[in-house]
C-alpha cells in the first residue's frame, strides 16, 4: 500500500536540492526580465533602453568626449533627443548636437571667500535669445513669490521688466494757458504695498513759453493721476513711471 514518502522523488535530501534549483532559476528569471531593456558597454557605460531602442537613462565615464560625467538622462520629442547630464558638479541640459556653448547648465563652485551658483539658458556666445526662469515656492501670480539677490552687482543685457514697474507715455492737452490739468491714468496692476510715480514732460521748451510743471497725485497700485500746466494748449507727452515697494 502507497505511503506519503512514496511521493518524496528520491528522498528528502532530493526534493531539498529540486527545490533550492527552482529558487535559483526563478530569481535568474526576475534578473533577466528587470534587464530586459540594459546594456552594459565595452567602454563602462550602463544604459537604461526601452523597447525601441531608446536610451532612457545613461551612466558613463565620459560625456562629449571631453567630461567625466556621473549620469545622463534623455527624453526624445520628435526627431530631436534632450538631455541632463551631470558632470563633475556641473548639471548640464540641450539638445544632442548642439554646441558646449549653447547648452544650458547650473555649476556651483567654491570660491574660497564666497560660493557661486551659476545658471544659464545657453546662447552664451551667441546672439540667440536666452530664458532663464526661477520660481520660488509659487508660479507668478499665484502669490508672493521671493528670490533675494545679495550682490555688488546685476548686469540686465536685455530689457528689464518687474511687476512692481509699470511704465507709460499719457498726451494730455491742458484746458488753458497756465492751468494746471489732470489726466487719470488707470488700467494698472502694480505689485508692493507702498507707490511712487515719476512723471516728466517730453519738451524742448521747459518752462517759459512751454511746460512750466508737471505732477502725479493719488497714487495706487491700479493707477495714479497726470498733472501739466503749461503757458499755451499745445498737447503734451508725459512720459511716468509707478514703482511698487
Amino acid at each position: 500500500m502507497p505511503t506519503p514518502a512514496h511521493q518524496l522523488p528520491g528522498g528528502p535530501t532530493d526534493l531539498n536540492r529540486r527545490v533550492a534549483t527552482l529558487e535559483r532559476e526563478l530569481r535568474e528569471l526576475r534578473a533577466a526580465r528587470r534587464a530586459r531593456h540594459t546594456s552594459l558597454d565595452v567602454d563602462g557605460s550602463l544604459r537604461l533602453v526601452d523597447a525601441q531602442g531608446n536610451v532612457l537613462t545613461e551612466m558613463t565615464s565620459s560625456f562629449d568626449a571631453d567630461r567625466r560625467a556621473a549620469v545622463a538622462a534623455y527624453e526624445e520629442r520628435g526627431d530631436r533627443r534632450f538631455y541632463a547630464a551631470l558632470a563633475a558638479g556641473d548639471l548640464a541640459f540641450g539638445i544632442d548636437g548642439m554646441r558646449r556653448q549653447d547648452e544650458g547648465r547650473v555649476a556651483f563652485a567654491d570660491l574660497g571667500d564666497r560660493l557661486e551658483l551659476y545658471l544659464s539658458s545657453g546662447s552664451r556666445e551667441s546672439a540667440a535669445s536666452s530664458l532663464v526662469v526661477m520660481y520660488s515656492g509659487t508660479a507668478p501670480g499665484s502669490g508672493d513669490s521671493l528670490i533675494d539677490l545679495v550682490t555688488d552687482r546685476v548686469a540686465v543685457g536685455g530689457v528689464l521688466t518687474a511687476g512692481s514697474i509699470a511704465v507709460g507715455t499719457t498726451t494730455v492737452t491742458p484746458s488753458g494757458a497756465n492751468i494746471p490739468t489732470s489726466f487719470l491714468v488707470t488700467g494698472l496692476n502694480v505689485r508692493g504695498s507702498t507707490f511712487r510715480a515719476y512723471v516728466t514732460a517730453a519738451t524742448a521748451v521747459p518752462g517759459g513759453a512751454g511746460v512750466t510743471g508737471v505732477g502725479a497725485t493719488n497714487v495706487t497700485s491700479g493707477g495714479f493721476t497726470l498733472w501739466v500746466t503749461r503757458a499755451n494748449t499745445t498737447p503734451t507727452a508725459l512720459y511716468w513711471m509707478v514703482i511698487g515697494q
